[in-house]
């Protein structure tokens, strides 16, 4: 198998004696194709069933196309098994490769977040410290104002001044701390769910979202497969789908 590249891509190729023009496969394909187109061609012609007669054709031309069915999967599965076989090595190499590389940017990323998350305790501590000395002053300068009143003799003016709420200016960092080139700061939110009965609970009331609780319609689907008439699950209807299968 010859290999290539593709905008700096490894690119494998496919020999053409493997899957391309006049290969067995090709062969074996185009044969299949051939009876396949028929096949649908005939049963297309089968337009209703009426009677006894065109029910018994309708049901042998079942059997044709079910064992055409055979055929195509006999032919098939074990070449998907070969491909699914040379895939395996080539998932198991990117798994080697990918997992180290993400366990250490996940490991790298938690290292930047407590720092920047220490970063921002440090600036919103200064921040409470520069507005408690400016509320400081603030009340200072009225405390000075109200005795300066008082001490001209206008006491009532005075009380006013102490009286007045404490106005201090919002104390914010002038300028953020620069983030390095390719740092991108991300908060995460997930849920979990802690008690399930609650949560089931408040769907019922209406405080939650019929959403958030999904059917296990594949768990329910296997359970009615297995018990048939003896199904029972309350809210839950059993379906009864009659159908036609065909053995070739």
């Amino acid at each position: 198998m010859g290999t290539a590249t593709l905008e700096g891509q490894l690119v494998l190729k496919v020999p053409a004696e493997l899957l391309g023009p006049g290969s067995e496969y090709d062969k074996r394909r185009l044969a299949l194709k051939k009876d396949v187109e028929q096949l649908v061609l005939d049963a297309k012609k089968i337009t209703s069933v009426t009677t006894a007669e065109e029910a018994d054709n309708a049901n042998n031309a079942g059997r044709v196309l079910q064992a055409s069915s055979k055929e195509i999967e006999l032919f098939y599965t074990p070449l998907k098994r070969q491909v699914d076989a040379f895939k395996a090595p080539l998932l198991a190499h990117e798994k080697e490769f990918g997992l180290p590389i993400e366990a250490e940017k996940k490991r790298i990323g938690g290292l930047i977040t407590v720092f920047n998350q220490e970063q921002e305790r440090i600036r919103q501590e200064q921040e409470r410290i520069a507005r408690e000395e400016a509320e400081k002053a603030e009340r200072e300068e009225k405390l000075a104002r109200a005795v300066e009143l008082e001490a001209a003799g206008d006491t009532e003016a005075a009380e006013q001044v102490l009286d007045e709420p404490v106005y201090a200016p919002v104390v914010t960092q002038s300028q953020a701390p620069p983030k390095p080139t390719g740092q991108v700061g991300k908060m995460n939110y997930s849920a979990t769910v802690t008690d399930f009965r609650t949560l089931l609970r408040a769907v019922v009331d209406g405080k939650a979202p019929l959403s958030c609780v999904i059917a296990d319609e594949s768990f329910l689907n296997a359970k009615a497969r297995l018990e048939k008439e003896g199904f029972s699950v309350p809210g839950v209807r059993l379906n009864r789908t009659a159908g036609t299968h065909f053995r070739a």
